[in-house]
């Protein structure tokens, strides 16, 4: 699949990228941060991944604009904590994908949890070898927590359901 950046419509099939990477590079500038020795394809990659944790953790204000668009932004009826209807791709959003883009291209953003033969996700292991002792610390529960990143959750904290909605699995 190719690097295809979603517009204001929602009309590019197959969009897989809420910014291009100029737009990564300029964002990231503006703040004193240099990704131009990222080649353009890593930057590329990393805007996809960013774009998918995205899609995939939060859920979004309002109804998606098409049901063919691959991409959750562009919304129809998308109204922010401030009773603003938001059309098209909010600056918010583009800034987020910006922000998630820059750390996926040092760091998986969700890395798939550590579990044991049983599928309990593991909080901790300790082996002592002399005389032979071995300890597993459990995750209370076994529910999954995406991870959390502060500065790039905060910008579209309006935009999501319950201002920050969180996605539980168990």
């Amino acid at each position: 699949m190719s690097f295809l950046v979603q517009d204001d419509q929602g009309s590019v099939a197959g969009a897989n990228s809420y910014v291009d990477v100029d737009d990564l590079r300029d964002y990231h500038l503006d703040r004193g941060v240099d990704v131009s020795v990222y080649a353009d394809d890593l930057c590329e990659r990393a805007l996809v991944r960013a774009t998918d944790y995205m899609d995939g953790r939060f859920q979004f204000i309002g109804t998606q604009a098409s049901l063919t668009q691959f991409t959750k932004w562009p919304r129809g009826n998308a109204y922010d904590d401030d009773d603003v209807l938001r059309s098209g791709i909010p600056n918010e959003v583009k800034e987020a994908c910006c922000e998630y883009a820059y750390l996926a291209l040092t760091a998986e953003l969700n890395p798939a949890p550590t579990l044991d033969a049983t599928g309990r996700a593991v909080l901790s292991k300790r082996t002592v070898v002399g005389p032979i002792q071995e300890e597993t610390g459990y995750a209370a529960g076994a529910a999954f927590k995406f991870p959390k990143y502060p500065k790039a959750d905060s910008k579209i904290r309006s935009l999501t359901v319950v201002g920050g909605f969180e996605i539980v699995r168990s």
